[in-house]
């Protein structure tokens, strides 16, 4: 799993053998993963970004997708830092705040995450 950049409880159960959560706890305190948020995990010699971060954004309230100003300014084509992880999603909205970063969820209509696909879907 080390060429994984995040790990979850869930990737963990799909494993051959056994791993209890106790044991990533374990690790974490050994300075061998670095725990990112609740479930979620990355080994610690993985350099922590802004990509890392929006994976765990993504990771933390699933199905969920970077929001547009989160992703324009990584691409740095606005003036402004965004500081917050926002992602919308279908479901409600939700905060997370880890000492890592502030991570937001916005709620998106269904129709509206369907023509966002659909438009991405006839840009490719």
């Amino acid at each position: 799993m080390k060429e994984y950049p995040l790990i979850t409880t869930r990737d963990i159960t799909k494993l051959p053998e056994k791993v209890y959560y106790h044991r990533l706890i374990e690790w974490q305190k050994k300075g061998y993963l670095v725990r990112l948020g609740k479930n979620i995990f990355s080994f610690a010699d993985k350099k922590i970004d802004d990509h890392l971060l929006m994976l765990t954004a993504n990771k933390m309230y699933s199905p969920s997708y970077i929001s547009l100003e989160m992703a324009l300014s990584f691409y740095n084509l606005i003036p402004e830092t965004v500081y917050t992880y926002t992602s919308v999603s279908q479901k409600k909205q939700q905060s997370f705040q880890l000492h890592l970063a502030i991570f937001l969820t916005e709620k998106l209509k269904a129709s509206l995450c369907l023509d966002m696909i659909l438009k991405v879907m006839t840009i490719s």
